[in-house]
């Protein structure tokens, strides 16, 4: 707990930025598959497979 704190605060806010555009990049790129829930790529047109189940699916699914 130490390190942590004893880190510069500029380090623990870029640390922080780059966590935050990751997630915010994987969550515009993947999304669940409606079917098995594994984790897929977005759609953006037309459908995909599912690697895991082998189902089509399109972006307009539910998310869980």
């Amino acid at each position: 707990m130490e390190a942590v704190l004893s880190l510069p605060p500029l380090v623990i806010a870029g640390a922080a930025l780059v966590v935050g555009v990751g997630l915010v990049y994987g969550w515009r790129t993947f999304q669940l598959c409606p079917h098995c829930g594994s984790l897929v790529r977005r759609v953006y047109r037309g459908w995909l497979r599912c690697g895991r189940c082998g189902r089509q699916y399109r972006r307009g699914l539910r998310l869980r």
